[in-house]
């Protein structure tokens, strides 16, 4: 194909089966991408047959990926996104991004704050219309998470269920995160009493969630390993009064049986000192 001719974009659009009104699109990229095809290898009327070969299978690749490119277009557009969002998005489709890649790529395009949540916020009702699962992604995004998709649905499936069984909101949350940190269940039950347990002493978030993962850490290194170290940070009578508890229900777990009481009183002479 020595040019592109008006005529003959025109009978490429239509095998793609897109709606007339995205033509100009079509066009336009079809176009970037021949223009740059061919500088990179100009066209020669005397190349062989295996050159020739190579030529029409090149253009060929060149004419798909612009027939990709619109299908991602229009699927975005009808969504309800913007041209920039549509555009960015078809092109790093088109390149074969990961979800994590693709939507940091394009979110970067978007310097207004208020567009670029308008767009994620399109984008992750499209996935699921869950008004959790809308807010959870695009916090995803915006801490820089991999698996943006996978992770948030876990945690809405978590969160889901802990409400269901009568969890607090507070308690489904702790739980939710501590299934995205890849948790025990057992451990993402202890991360979420405490954390509760804390927010009821203080409204600091932070807080709540450094002694989750203090008391988490201390059962998967073993409560008794983690004794001294997780003590000696632990500042509160009621955080020590916690950790006790676990200490005590680990013990019983993995001996079956109650803690001794010259146990208990080496453990509280430890924890209380």
């Amino acid at each position: 194909m020595k040019e592109l001719t008006k005529s003959v974009i025109k009978d490429l659009f239509l095998n793609t089966g897109v709606d007339e009104k995205y033509f100009s699109y079509y066009e336009t990229e079809l176009k970037r991408r021949h223009k740059a095809f061919r500088e990179e290898y100009p066209y020669d009327e005397n190349e062989d047959e295996e050159e020739r070969a190579e030529d029409e299978k090149n253009e060929k690749a060149c004419i798909e990926c612009a027939n990709d490119y619109i299908r991602y277009y229009v699927e975005e557009r009808e969504k309800g996104h913007s041209h920039n969002w549509a555009n960015c998005y078809a092109l790093c489709c088109v390149s074969g991004f990961d979800e994590y890649e693709l939507i940091h790529d394009v979110c970067d395009k978007f310097e207004d704050k208020g567009e670029k949540d308008r767009e994620l916020t399109i984008h992750a009702k499209s996935i699921n219309k869950d008004p959790l699962f809308v807010e959870r992604f695009k916090n995803m995004v915006e801490w820089g998470n991999p698996d943006i998709s996978e992770k948030t649905e876990e945690y809405c499936c978590a969160y889901h269920k802990c409400i269901k069984e009568g969890k607090s909101e507070i308690y489904a949350h702790a739980y939710a995160e501590a299934v995205n940190c890849d948790y025990t269940k057992e451990c993402c039950v202890i991360y979420a009493r405490a954390n509760e347990l804390a927010l009821k002493h203080s409204p600091d978030t932070r807080e709540a969630a450094w002694f989750g993962h203090e008391i988490t850490e201390a059962v998967g290194r073993g409560c008794f390993l983690a004794l001294r170290a997780t003590s000696e940070k632990l500042k509160e009578i009621w955080q020590k009064d916690f950790f006790f508890s676990i200490i005590c229900k680990e013990y019983e777990k993995e001996y079956h049986t109650t803690m001794p009481k010259e146990i208990i009183e080496e453990v509280k002479k430890e924890l209380y000192k």
